[in-house]
Order: C-alpha cells, then structure tokens, then sequence
C-alpha cells in the first residue's frame, strides 16, 4: 500500500481499538470521513496516538503530523 497524505484541521479523537475488538462496519449512518478524520487528529493532539483510520494500526504524532506504524499513511 502507497503511503498518502491526507490534510485535516488540527483540532479533534479517535480511539486505538481494543486488540480483541471486532472491526467496525457502517450501517450508513456512521462517521463521515470529514469526522473520523477530526477524532483520528483529537486522539493524536490528546494522546499523541490514535487507530490509523486506513487500516487502524497504531498512529502516532511525529514532529506535528500523524504516522501510521501499520501501513506508513501520514495525516499532515
């Protein structure tokens, strides 16, 4: 998978899902991607790491911008 760069504001929370949770799938009435953006940056500016929201691995914050540890996505 090619690493991407997505922009989001930066203020917002996304919570790294539990080892043993089951993935979560929209009904249609989930997030948007606009919001789960806003929370992966909430998580990252609260906790400095959040769940990746392309593939939910582990994200951290790197010199003010989120890297995934997982599949190497950046959100800047």
């Amino acid at each position: 998978m090619t690493p991407s760069t997505i922009a989001a504001p930066l203020e917002q929370d996304f919570a790294l899902r539990e080892e043993h949770e089951e993935p979560r799938h929209s009904d249609g009435s989930g997030l948007t991607l606009g919001l789960k953006l806003d929370s992966v940056w909430e998580g990252l500016l609260a906790a400095g790491a959040a769940g990746c929201p392309v593939c939910s691995a582990r994200m951290e914050r790197v010199a003010g911008a989120g890297q995934c540890a997982g599949c190497g996505s950046s959100l800047t």
